[in-house]
Protein backbone atom coordinates (compact mmCIF):
# COMPACT_ATOMS: atom_id res chain seq x y z
CA UNK A 1 0.00 0.00 0.00
CA UNK A 2 2.46 2.08 0.35
CA UNK A 3 4.17 2.34 -2.89
CA UNK A 4 0.30 3.01 -3.94
CA UNK A 5 -0.24 6.08 -1.85
CA UNK A 6 3.14 7.30 -0.92
CA UNK A 7 3.43 10.75 -2.74
CA UNK A 8 7.28 11.06 -2.72
CA UNK A 9 7.84 7.20 -4.07
CA UNK A 10 5.50 7.90 -6.96
CA UNK A 11 7.62 11.58 -7.50
CA UNK A 12 10.71 9.81 -7.44
CA UNK A 13 9.46 7.24 -9.90
CA UNK A 14 7.93 9.74 -12.35
CA UNK A 15 11.42 12.03 -11.89
CA UNK A 16 13.19 9.83 -13.69
CA UNK A 17 10.58 8.19 -16.36
CA UNK A 18 8.78 11.20 -17.00
CA UNK A 19 11.27 13.12 -18.66
CA UNK A 20 13.38 10.52 -20.69
CA UNK A 21 8.94 9.82 -22.12
CA UNK A 22 9.10 13.38 -23.05
CA UNK A 23 12.01 13.21 -25.42
CA UNK A 24 10.30 10.11 -27.04
CA UNK A 25 9.07 11.44 -31.07
CA UNK A 26 4.96 10.08 -30.38
CA UNK A 27 2.87 8.49 -28.58
CA UNK A 28 3.48 4.88 -29.58
CA UNK A 29 7.25 5.29 -28.76
CA UNK A 30 6.09 6.93 -25.20
CA UNK A 31 4.15 3.69 -24.40
CA UNK A 32 6.65 1.13 -25.70
CA UNK A 33 9.24 2.86 -23.47
CA UNK A 34 7.37 3.07 -20.20
CA UNK A 35 6.22 -0.76 -20.75
CA UNK A 36 9.99 -1.69 -21.02
CA UNK A 37 11.16 0.76 -18.44
CA UNK A 38 8.78 -0.54 -15.86
CA UNK A 39 7.35 -3.95 -16.47
CA UNK A 40 10.57 -5.15 -18.58
CA UNK A 41 7.71 -6.20 -21.59
CA UNK A 42 6.29 -5.03 -24.82
CA UNK A 43 2.68 -3.30 -24.69
CA UNK A 44 0.08 -6.18 -25.34
CA UNK A 45 -2.53 -5.29 -28.00
CA UNK A 46 -5.40 -4.61 -25.59
CA UNK A 47 -3.23 -2.25 -23.58
CA UNK A 48 -1.69 -0.14 -26.62
CA UNK A 49 -5.66 1.30 -26.91
CA UNK A 50 -5.95 2.01 -23.32
CA UNK A 51 -2.76 3.34 -23.10
CA UNK A 52 -3.80 5.48 -26.78
CA UNK A 53 -6.68 6.91 -25.84
CA UNK A 54 -5.53 7.61 -21.85
CA UNK A 55 -2.61 9.95 -23.65
CA UNK A 56 -4.54 11.29 -26.31
CA UNK A 57 -7.76 12.32 -23.99
CA UNK A 58 -4.83 14.63 -22.35
CA UNK A 59 -3.49 16.45 -25.06
CA UNK A 60 -4.19 19.77 -23.71
CA UNK A 61 -2.54 18.14 -20.35
CA UNK A 62 0.43 16.31 -22.04
CA UNK A 63 2.08 15.96 -18.47
CA UNK A 64 -0.35 14.80 -17.11
CA UNK A 65 -1.05 11.84 -19.06
CA UNK A 66 2.52 11.34 -19.07
CA UNK A 67 2.15 11.65 -14.65
CA UNK A 68 -0.31 9.55 -14.88
CA UNK A 69 0.91 6.64 -16.78
CA UNK A 70 4.24 6.26 -14.79
CA UNK A 71 2.17 6.21 -12.17
CA UNK A 72 -0.53 3.80 -13.30
CA UNK A 73 2.43 1.01 -14.36
CA UNK A 74 4.47 0.88 -11.25
CA UNK A 75 1.23 0.27 -9.17
CA UNK A 76 0.04 -2.21 -10.91
CA UNK A 77 -0.23 -5.57 -9.81
CA UNK A 78 2.10 -7.18 -12.29
CA UNK A 79 4.48 -5.01 -11.25
CA UNK A 80 4.11 -5.08 -7.33
CA UNK A 81 4.21 -9.24 -7.86
CA UNK A 82 6.86 -9.78 -10.43
CA UNK A 83 9.45 -7.14 -8.79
Amino acid sequence: MRLTNDPEINKQIGAQLKPALKKSPDLEHRIAEAFWAVLSRPVREEEWDLFRACLEGRNHRPDAGLQQMVWVLPNSPEFRFRH
